[in-house]
């Protein structure tokens, strides 16, 4: 029997990488939101220093995800990780 997250009282953890991988989540995500399923969503980003240069892949992925999430950021200090998981 399938069990979502609402009734098992676990989280969904999804890992992408940057670009076309994160955006291709973005239809399952937006579901699990309508359907008030837990999702943790991790996904990869081209390096600080090169986003806003001309950089292949490059998405603001924090805005990508932001109509579709309870809360969207983007961890640019790799020391808060912890503090922000």
């Amino acid at each position: 029997m399938f069990r979502n997250g609402r009734l098992s009282s676990k989280v969904g953890v999804c890992l992408s990488t940057l670009g076309p991988g994160a955006t291709n989540l973005l239809t399952g995500i937006a579901s699990a939101k309508l359907d008030h399923s837990p999702v943790v969503v991790i996904t990869g980003q081209t390096a600080f220093e090169r986003q806003h240069k001309e950089s292949h892949q490059y998405l603001d992925m924090a805005k990508v995800f932001e109509p579709v999430t309870k809360w969207s950021i983007q961890i640019k200090d790799s020391q808060r990780i912890p503090e922000m998981i």
